[in-house]
C-alpha cells in the first residue's frame, strides 16, 4: 500500500482506539464503584449507625 494514500493514514489513525480505551476504563471504574457501594454499603451503614449510637450513649 502506498504510504501517502488516504487508506494508509486511516489504518494508522489511533484516535478511535484511544477513545474506546478511555471509555472502557471509565466503564470499569464506574462498575467497581457501583459494586463496592453495593457490597460494602450496608456494612458501612451499620458501622456508622453503631458509632453514632455509641457517641449518643457516651456523650
Amino acid at each position: 500500500m502506498n504510504r501517502g494514500s488516504p487508506m494508509h493514514h486511516h489504518l494508522r489513525d489511533d484516535q478511535g482506539a484511544t477513545a474506546t480505551e478511555y471509555a472502557l476504563v471509565v466503564f470499569f471504574v464506574a462498575l467497581a464503584i457501583v459494586l463496592g457501594v453495593t457490597f460494602f454499603g450496608t456494612s458501612l451503614n451499620d458501622a456508622f449507625d453503631s458509632f453514632g449510637d455509641w457517641i449518643v450513649a457516651n456523650l
